[in-house]
């Protein structure tokens, strides 16, 4: 048994089985240490980073809000020189004329924007078909006014100031109508 016990130190006291002194080496204890300065360098880089980020974004939300800022102060002045160039002073005698000033505005409107071709020989009802084609959206409301027009100025029917704002009234809904469908004057 001695004989063992000294066999076994002898095994045992070999390189194979002698215990590390200190634990493996990795391969990050052969990089060149990490200093502090780096680590400051990069939350300094990062703070820039972060706010940069933050000034576009800033920037992108004040360019949304000035844009529709402008789109409603444009808004209102369309609105406002509407007004002024359809203000009209109902002239009694006159109010036929003025209608037919109206219905023409339509048409002149309905030209403007490519759908239709104003034609002296082309009659009412001629309109009606190539305003029906071109431009469907906006057809119900120039339907009605041009056979009320038709009336009036063929008919000889008695107008007040009522049916001139009514034609009034249909012509800023012919506008407005174009206009929601992108199309500008």
């Amino acid at each position: 048994m001695e004989q063992t016990r000294e066999h076994l130190k002898e095994i045992l006291s070999r390189p194979e089985f002698e215990k590390p002194k200190s634990p493996p080496e990795l391969v990050f204890d052969h990089a060149p240490p990490i200093e502090k300065d780096f680590n400051t360098s990069f939350e300094f880089v990062f703070l820039i980073g972060a706010l940069i980020i933050v000034l576009i974004i800033v920037g992108i939300v004040a360019y949304l809000f000035l844009k529709r800022k402008q789109k409603v102060k444009q808004q209102e002045a369309t609105t406002e020189e509407k007004n002024e160039r359809f203000k009209i002073d109902w002239k009694p005698g006159e109010i036929q004329l003025q209608i037919r000033s109206l219905f023409q505005q339509m048409l002149n409107i309905a030209q403007q924007r490519g759908k239709l071709i104003l034609r002296p020989s082309k009659t009412n009802g001629e309109y009606r078909q190539e305003w029906k084609m071109n431009w469907s959206e906006t057809f119900p409301i120039f339907d009605q006014a041009s056979y009320k027009f038709d009336e009036i100025w063929y008919g000889g029917k008695e107008v007040g100031v009522e049916e001139a704002e009514w034609f009034l009234e249909k012509l800023h809904q012919i506008e407005e109508k174009g206009n929601e469908h992108g199309e500008q004057d």
